[in-house]
């Protein structure tokens, strides 16, 4: 099964900024350019979710992605190395806040296709989307929120 995106790319007419080369804060600094979308769960996560397999690398609107099967359903984790949350446009769905870590992150619910994202913000011009599709029992928004607090867990601080 694959999970179509919920969110899309938007462009503006304002020109990008740069990320000034002295200022080291982390809210500037590339983080996932570092990462592999296959390697955003550890195996011990993996355990807890049923994944049995490595991951199916994919490229979702423009991002690298990986899809997993779960044992509740389906989940693609898509890493957004040049946009941030804030750059992902979602329309005609149900959105709403949510929390993972200490990050104030984004759920959105596309009911015609019943896929559920999480959007994870990095920094200033990075994301990570958690897309799911639940089966049987579980919800998708059920599934995106049980695996975007482990993908935050992992995300290198610097």
């Amino acid at each position: 099964m694959t999970i179509l995106p919920l969110v899309s790319s938007c462009s503006s007419s304002e020109p990008q900024q740069t990320p000034s080369t002295t200022n080291n804060s982390a809210s500037t600094k590339k983080i996932l350019s570092s990462m592999s979308p296959c390697d955003t769960l550890t195996q011990k996560q993996k355990n807890t979710l049923g994944i049995e397999n490595k991951g199916k690398t994919n490229e979702t609107l423009g991002a690298e992605s990986c899809e997993w099967r779960t044992r509740e359903g389906s989940t693609n984790i898509v890493l957004h190395t040049d946009k941030s949350m804030e750059d992902l446009e979602v329309s005609n769905q149900e959105t709403s806040s949510f929390s993972i870590g200490n990050r104030q992150g984004r759920v959105s619910l596309e009911e015609t296709l019943g896929v559920c994202s999480v959007v994870i913000p990095v920094n200033d011009s990075e994301s990570i989307s958690v897309d799911a599709q639940g089966d049987g029992n579980a919800t998708s928004c059920e599934v995106a929120k049980k695996v975007a607090p482990m993908v935050e867990k992992n995300i290198p601080e610097n």
